[in-house]
């Protein structure tokens, strides 16, 4: 088990111009090909948050190598979303219904509360959703360390698809 930081990825330290023939893998694996077709098993929740990050993921960011983990992801958030909907309706604390301790009913007290579940689900699943946005490039951070512009297909005027596509609608 490696201790330390990620080691950068050899696309960024050519971007970076930090790349030196010693330091980087020989046979380092290069992903092909964009996202395709969602897995079939996905909640609607899940199948609506898949489609919303893959269209609006830039060009060349999702291959399929990353078809799980964007699994993850909607599976994450689709389950913050719920919890959040929990909370937001029965709020961050219960009042505890009766219940048998030592063969005897216990009643709470007045004014006994006990925490959400959901609340917990809530934290747990913004931690994980966290990471994976780091890991996909989706949060603010995670983009400034990814360059595309060398995936990107340019036009003949030297533009890539993005900006052309906003010549063309006037943006």
């Amino acid at each position: 088990m490696s201790v330390g930081r990620k080691p950068t990825p050899t696309y960024l330290k050519l971007v970076k111009g930090t790349a030196r023939a010693g330091r980087t893998p020989p046979n380092e694996p290069k992903p092909r090909g964009n996202l395709d077709t969602p897995p079939p098993d996905l909640s609607p929740a899940e199948l609506e948050l898949w489609n919303y990050y893959k269209e609006n993921a830039p060009l060349g960011l999702l291959t399929n190598v990353d078809r799980e983990i964007l699994r993850m992801w909607c599976g994450s958030c689709a389950l913050y979303s719920r919890a959040a909907a929990d909370v937001a309706k029965r709020g961050p604390y219960l009042k505890p219904k009766r219940r048998k301790v030592n063969g005897r009913w216990r009643y709470p007290k007045p004014g006994e509360e006990t925490p959400n579940p959901s609340v917990w689900t809530m934290n747990k699943q913004a931690l994980i959703a966290r990471g994976f946005a780091s890991e996909l490039g989706f949060s603010p951070a995670a983009r400034t360390r990814i360059d595309l512009s060398s995936t990107l297909p340019m036009t003949p005027h030297g533009k890539d698809e993005a900006d052309q596509k906003a010549l063309e609608f006037d943006l």
